[in-house]
């Protein structure tokens, strides 16, 4: 098949990417920047230069499906967040829909559209209340997405649990942190996580993309079971060869330290952002727990990487980059 992806260019489009070339498939790979060319096609990927925030729909290749994986993440304004993650998805869909043969368009979309989960494990008819403008727009690119298909264009979105694997950089400063022996808990640790491996929503892509079964249908990837911090931290220190984090900080001291440190980097000239907050506490005490019975029932997807295998294979790869000093 040709496909065009984009956010080739990072982690998670850069992942699936990697794999479909593998299967066979033609990859047309959007990016902004002209010098990323060469190390693209070094990849096996067709080249297309382009920028989400300004794309101009009538230069895009004709092609079979489309993998819409690129968008702000963090770090973005609110006007940003909405131009690039809403208002580039609904040309994109326009677009498709323009064509003889409309492709396959696949949002790569995110569990954070749920935001905070009422009930667990969410599934996909869990309802959706996000709150930061990455998860508003999220959610409101699945649903430009879905008057798109309203008007007869092949739609799947997918909603991703908490991805990590090599190329990953968002979990870089956990690993960090843990070779540094300076990881400390925020809480008990028993808060529950689905951390899915890289490669294996990758392989779910995929099926998202050639399986007509995918049509119409939103779908989460995660793995077969939750797990605890504590357990994740301990199989991030096994890839490491460090002792697993111990030190446990009550919240009691945590949130008041949050706040204080909020209420400093917004009222001083201080560089970066605060190193605790209380958005960043969440990761310690909010459980988020998902159900892929969807995915299994329909696609036959399985998360097959086991938290231990895909732990040490991230380490690797942060090692081999030098990034783990």
């Amino acid at each position: 098949m040709d496909l065009l992806i984009t956010g080739a260019t990072g982690f998670i489009g850069g992942t699936v990417a990697r794999h479909l070339t593998g299967a066979g498939h033609r990859i047309h790979a959007l990016h902004r920047r002209p010098e990323q060319a060469a190390a693209l096609a070094g990849q096996g990927f067709i080249p297309l230069l382009g920028d989400l925030a300004d794309l101009d729909p009538s230069n895009l290749p004709r092609v079979e499906a489309i993998i819409h994986a690129g968008a702000i993440i963090n770090d973005g304004s609110p006007e940003a967040y909405r131009r690039v993650n809403v208002e580039s998805t609904a040309r994109l869909a326009a677009w498709a829909l323009g064509q003889m043969a409309p492709p396959r368009l696949v949002l790569v979309s995110s569990v954070g559209v749920y935001g905070e989960l009422a009930h667990q494990p969410a599934d996909e008819d869990t309802p959706c209340r996000p709150v930061n403008d990455y998860e508003i727009t999220k959610l409101a690119a699945e649903q430009e997405v879905r008057a798109a298909a309203g008007r007869g264009l092949p739609v799947v979105i997918i909603r991703p649990t908490w991805v990590y694997g090599p190329g990953d950089r968002k979990n870089l400063k956990l690993f960090r942190f843990i070779n540094r022996g300076r990881f400390p808990l925020f809480g008990s640790g028993r808060t529950l996580l689905s951390p899915i491996f890289s490669e294996d929503l990758a392989a779910g892509i995929a099926l998202a993309v050639t399986r007509p079964e995918a049509v119409g249908e939103t779908i989460i990837f995660g793995p077969p079971v939750p797990v605890t911090l504590l357990e994740l931290c301990a199989a991030a220190a096994r890839a490491l060869d460090k002792p697993a984090p111990h030190r446990h900080i009550p919240l009691a001291l945590a949130l008041p330290a949050a706040v204080l440190a909020e209420l400093l980097w917004r009222v001083l000239p201080l560089p970066g952002s605060p190193p605790l907050s209380r958005r960043r506490l969440l990761f310690f005490t909010r459980s988020q727990t998902f159900s892929s019975a969807r995915a299994e029932r329909l696609l036959g997807f399985k998360a097959r990487v086991s938290l231990a295998d895909g732990m040490q294979r991230t380490a690797t790869w942060y090692h081999r980059q030098g990034w783990l000093q």
